[in-house]
Formats: structure tokens, C-alpha cells, sequence
């Protein structure tokens, strides 16, 4: 049990993650969602158990999650699954 309270990390809730596999779509889409909603958001690059390399555009703040909220990007099955968090 020790380890499991030393090494356990708990996900914040409310994260919105976009994937793609090209680079400048999520570059396009954090540029245009900042300039349009001014929602901030990250890029990271990630590699599949496959090698296949892949990015993906993070919005991980309260404040920018709820512009996204608010302006209606989510669509209904996703908002169902914040509503359950």
C-alpha cells in the first residue's frame, strides 16, 4: 500500500486533448484557437507502441477549458463525459 501512495498520480479532470499526425494541423488549431477564443494550449509530441510518431494539442486550464466550454467547442457526447467527471 505504501507504493501505491507514493507512486499513484491522480489526472486532473477537465483536460481536452486533439490528436493528429501532422504537426502544423495542431499548430493551425492552437494559433486559431488563441487568437479567436484566446485559449491557451500545449503541443506534444508522442510516438505510439508502433513507432508512429503523432502530436497532440493539450488544453489543461481551468480558465482556457471553460472559454471552451462557453464558446461551444465540445460537442454534446464530450460535454456528456466532463459532466460525469
Amino acid at each position: 500500500m505504501k507504493i501505491i501512495k507514493t507512486k499513484a498520480k491522480v489526472k486532473k479532470p477537465f483536460i481536452i486533448r486533439i490528436i493528429s499526425n501532422k504537426k502544423q494541423n495542431i499548430e493551425k488549431l492552437k494559433d486559431s484557437l488563441f487568437l479567436l477564443y484566446r485559449i491557451e494550449s500545449k503541443i506534444y509530441e508522442n510516438r505510439s507502441g508502433q513507432g508512429t510518431t503523432y502530436f497532440e494539442l493539450s488544453i489543461q486550464k481551468k480558465e482556457s477549458v471553460s472559454k471552451a466550454l462557453i464558446n461551444g467547442l465540445l460537442n454534446r457526447q464530450e460535454l456528456g463525459q466532463l459532466k460525469e467527471a
